[in-house]
């Protein structure tokens, strides 16, 4: 089953206090096979983990490895890459970086 994720369910994920057993059960579905995502969900992600960054409610550190754990998902798990020029616009770890 394929599932679309969105960047309030990413980020869900990503933030302990917002995770909950769906949201747990929908990443264990995603790793397993996949999620269509938006085409605009790396940048919303990234977008919003930098104005929580910036309104200090994450560090750097935080929000780097939020972005780092999302590589980590299998590269067959989300459909829609984004462009290197894109993942370099929002800083997003791509595999050279």
């Amino acid at each position: 089953m394929s599932l679309v994720l969105d960047a309030s369910a990413t980020l869900a994920w990503l933030y302990p206090e917002e995770l909950t057993g769906a949201i747990t059960a929908a990443f264990e579905m995603i790793a397993d096979d996949c999620a269509w995502v938006p085409s605009l969900w790396r940048i919303e992600v990234a977008n919003s983990l930098s104005v929580s960054l910036r309104r200090g409610n994450i560090t750097p550190l935080r929000r780097r490895e939020s972005l780092v754990d999302l590589q980590l998902l299998p590269s067959s798990a989300i459909r829609r890459p984004m462009t290197t020029s894109g993942a370099k616009r929002w800083n997003w770890p791509t595999a050279t970086t």
